[in-house]
């Protein structure tokens, strides 16, 4: 009984917030001096988003097209709790239905600051956002995300494309964190691409080329080609720069993928984790794990000026790597103990089990096995050792991998961010002749990214599902003029 009232007052105050949350419509050229209520008289997004007017729940519309921040200043959400959705074509009066982070169109520049900050537990979904410099950013600490800033534990975003941003370019002194993001919240089913932390005079390294993770999560996401470097010229720094994609201080980075991140500098041991660096973890008191690293699939990274390509510790402990598929990732060549994908420091109490990496020598569930993937992308071939390879346990209540689909398939999970379920193992065209009728169509990108529907030109796998639950997967060219 006492379960059903507390359902009860749950829902009750949930239906009274709702019932006074106000919607508020927003366009490239609306007006600062319009009230925003309606699409015909939409404001801008600045006006919103600083507006006093705010309240907890509130939602606001941003239809397609682009938006800079203010001269010298960020986007800045600190009045209330809210959501923002991006990608509205300018009509709606209810949120989108789903996003795609191959149609994302609405654009938020960065204007000589960090793009976006907020300290409030709000929700941005369905943006691109590109063009920012932290080094002089007036919310949070200087250096901080060119991209987004989530300066609290529940603040999120969603299906947004984080790309060319700078953790400090203009300001030599400075440091970057977290080129592209900056998270003490949760980023999930995003793409963080092509970001920059930079590593500033002297011995200050960067750290986090695409994230910096300082309590938050990292989820279903894509973090690639960032670098973390101390000149974009000739990357001369003395210092250790850290974590070409993802720097984690505390935090999960669960079912991403992690490729073609890169760590710069003057070649020394103070340099770890082209693709992911752990050498920065906030050790607790106990012995308790802060740094997670679950189902990830890290390859394609580089740390020829130190240690740990794929995955670098230093000698901190306090985290772990489970489940994961770490290969084809470089390293410096004189680092010792060998560390071209993964570098545990001879006083590190790091875990890593249940994982493929080449230099494994032992520990729970570890292979060093070839992972066997698709021919051009990162799903697994049928034959895969990494299918029903993993543990349970870790993987918990993260029920979809990267492209969406059930994660345990089979009773046991399978390690890397794409669960194998019997799509075949090549991207050869499976046909199957049957006149049952065809009760479900699924879209997916030749990496094994679910779609709802293909948006843009491209080449997709489709797989009709008949009633009898057998299949047919073909290849399929959509035009989109």
């Amino acid at each position: 009984m006492k379960t059903n009232l507390l359902s009860f007052l749950v829902f009750t105050v949930f239906s009274f917030q709702s019932a006074y949350a106000v919607k508020y419509f927003v366009t490239p050229d609306g007006s600062e001096d319009s009230d925003g209520l309606s699409w015909e008289t939409s404001t801008s997004l600045n006006a919103i988003l600083t507006s006093t007017k705010l309240s907890e729940g509130d939602e606001i519309f941003v239809k397609k097209g682009t938006y800079v921040a203010p001269e010298g200043a960020s986007f800045t959400c600190n009045r209330a709790d809210v959501k923002v959705y991006g990608n509205c074509e300018g009509t709606e009066s209810e949120k989108p239905v789903s996003y795609q982070l191959d149609n994302i169109e609405t654009f938020l520049k960065g204007s000589g600051r960090r793009v976006l900050y907020f300290k409030t537990a709000s929700y941005f979904v369905g943006f691109d956002i590109s063009g920012g410099d932290a080094y002089n950013s007036t919310a949070g600490a200087a250096g901080r995300a060119g991209g987004v800033y989530i300066d609290h534990p529940d603040g999120m975003i969603e299906y947004c494309i984080v790309h060319d941003n700078y953790g400090s370019k203009t300001d030599g002194s400075i440091k970057g964190v977290g080129g592209g993001v900056y998270a003490r919240g949760i980023v999930k089913n995003c793409i963080v691409e092509n970001n920059i932390a930079i590593a500033a005079d002297g011995k200050k390294p960067g750290v986090g080329g695409g994230v910096c993770l300082d309590g938050g999560y990292l989820l279903n996401s894509i973090i690639r080609n960032n670098h973390c470097v101390a000149d974009e010229s000739n990357n001369t720094s003395t210092g250790g720069n850290n974590g070409g994609g993802v720097s984690i201080k505390t935090g999960y980075v669960v079912n991403c993928l992690v490729e073609g991140n890169k760590i710069g500098g003057t070649a020394n041991n103070a340099n770890y984790g082209g693709g992911i660096d752990c050498s920065m973890v906030t050790e607790p008191a106990g012995e308790e794990i802060v740094a997670h690293v679950i189902n990830c699939t890290v390859v394609g990274n580089d740390a020829t000026s130190g240690r740990g390509g794929g995955i670098g510790f230093g000698n901190k402990g306090s985290s772990e790597v489970v489940n994961c598929i770490v290969v084809d990732n470089v390293a410096r060549s004189e680092s010792t103990p060998a560390g071209s994908n993964v570098f545990l420091g001879p006083e590190s109490t790091a875990e890593v089990t249940y994982t493929i990496w080449p230099e494994s020598e032992g520990g729970v569930g570890n292979l060093n096995a070839e992972p066997q993937f698709v021919d051009g992308t990162y799903m697994l071939q049928s034959s895969s050792p990494a299918i029903n390879a993993g543990n349970n346990e870790a993987i918990g209540d993260y029920d979809k991998d990267l492209a969406g689909k059930e994660r345990v398939v089979n009773g046991t999970v399978d390690m890397g961010a794409y669960e194998y379920d019997g799509l075949p193992s090549s991207v050869e065209s499976s046909f199957i002749e049957s006149d049952e009728p065809v009760i479900e169509i699924q879209y997916f990108t030749l990496s094994g990214l679910r779609l709802e529907k293909p948006q843009s030109t491209g080449i997709y796998l489709i797989k009709k599902i008949y009633a009898s639950r057998r299949y047919e997967v073909s290849k399929m060219v959509f035009v989109y003029k």
